[in-house]
């Protein structure tokens, strides 16, 4: 049953690849950076998706490590 489930999700995945592409708006700022209105679009979209990515995953770093200092705390206290 979970291969099958597995092999199901990768066909749907593969046959997906266009829609992963992006929007067409951020598809064509990152691809046609020729003039230089088109190279700032492109370096803000790059810088958004960094922000975008950075705080999720630093909210996540702190509660990993908020976890793992309770846990040393909890484990000296033993």
């Amino acid at each position: 049953m979970i291969r099958r489930l597995f092999y199901l999700t990768s066909v749907f995945l593969m046959t997906q690849g266009a829609s992963l592409l992006g929007c067409p708006g951020c598809r064509d700022a990152t691809t046609q950076s020729v003039d230089n209105k088109m190279a700032d679009v492109q370096s803000g979209f790059s810088w958004s998706v960094l922000f975008l990515m950075a705080m999720p995953l630093s909210l996540i770093s702190a509660f990993v490590l908020w976890v793992v200092k309770l846990e040393k705390e909890r484990n000296i206290s033993e």
